[in-house]
C-alpha cells in the first residue's frame, strides 16, 4: 500500500506495535510518507500526538529512507513516564547539549 504525500505534510502509518510490559514501554515501527526527509523531532510530535503523548515520553530510535522513494521506516519506542525512558534509553552527547540548552532558554524565559 503505497501512500501518497502533500507537499510539506507528512503522513504515517503504523505497520507494527508490540507492548513490552517488562520495560514499560511500547515499540512502534511505521511507515511515514514525505516529499522531504523528515525529522527525528517531527516524528516524534506526529507520534505523540496520535497517541496522545508529551514527547518526551518517546525515542525516535531510526528512520530509514528508501532510495529513489519517498517513503521512510521509522522505528520508535514510547514510554509511560519520562523517568522511565532516561532509565532504559542511552543518551547521546548530542541530546544532552540539546536539552541544556533548552533548560537554558526556558529559565531565561522566567527571569
Amino acid at each position: 500500500m503505497r501512500l501518497k504525500p502533500d507537499k510539506n505534510k507528512m503522513e504515517f502509518e503504523i505497520i507494527s506495535e508490540q507492548k513490552n510490559p517488562l520495560i514499560n514501554r511500547t515499540e512502534i515501527k511505521a511507515l511515514v510518507s514525505s516529499k522531504i526527509s523528515p525529522k527525528k523531532m517531527e516524528v516524534a510530535k506526529a507520534i505523540a500526538d496520535k497517541y496522545s503523548v508529551p514527547v518526551d515520553n518517546l525515542r525516535v530510535l531510526t528512520i530509514y529512507g528508501r532510495y529513489g522513494s519517498n517513503e521512510f521506516e521509522i522505528s520508535a519506542n514510547i514510554y509511560t513516564s519520562k523517568k522511565e525512558r532516561d532509565e532504559v534509553e542511552l543518551v547521546s552527547k548530542k541530546e544532552k547539549e540539546q536539552e541544556s540548552k533548552s533548560l537554558e532558554v526556558k529559565s531565561e524565559v522566567a527571569k
